[in-house]
C-alpha cells in the first residue's frame, strides 16, 4: 500500500464482505513532510457487513514512522491505516560527519517531518 504525505494513498472500496485474515499490509511511503499522525482509509467498505481477522502482519521500513491498522473506523466496517511519528531523532541516525549531527537536530525541530524514503 502507497502513502503520501498528503494522506492520499492506495484503497480498495468494496461492499460486501472483507475477510484479511492471514493477509499482509507492506506500507510503502512516499518522501514527503509527514504530520506527527496521519490517517488513510484503505479499506472503505460501502456495505454493511463488517471487516474479519485481522492483517497476520504490517511490514514497513520506515525510520521515523510507525503504522498501526484500525478495523473497525470510519462508518465502522473500514479498515484505517495510522503512520504516527515515532521518537527516532535524525540525529540519531545521522553519520558521523561534521555537520550531519547539527543538521538533523534541526530538522527534528520541525512541526511536520520529512520522510525520506526509498522508491
Amino acid at each position: 500500500m502507497e502513502a503520501n504525505a498528503a494522506g492520499q494513498s492506495d484503497k480498495v472500496v468494496v461492499k460486501g464482505t472483507v475477510n484479511l485474515t492471514g493477509s499482509v499490509l507492506r506500507v510503502l511511503a512516499a518522501s514527503g513532510n509527514y504530520k506527527p499522525r496521519t490517517n488513510y482509509v484503505i479499506v472503505d467498505n460501502d456495505g454493511t457487513d463488517a471487516v474479519t481477522g485481522k492483517f497476520a502482519s504490517v511490514d514497513s521500513s520506515l525510520a521515523f514512522l510507525i503504522p498501526s491498522v484500525t478495523y473497525s473506523a470510519g462508518t465502522g466496517n473500514d479498515v484505517v491505516l495510522t503512520l504516527d511519528r515515532n521518537s527516532t531523532l535524525f540525529s540519531d541516525t545521522a553519520a558521523a560527519a561534521i555537520n550531519a549531527p547539527s543538521l538533523a537536530r534541526s530538522i527534528s525541530s520541525q512541526r511536520t517531518i520529512p520522510c525520506f524514503c526509498r522508491s
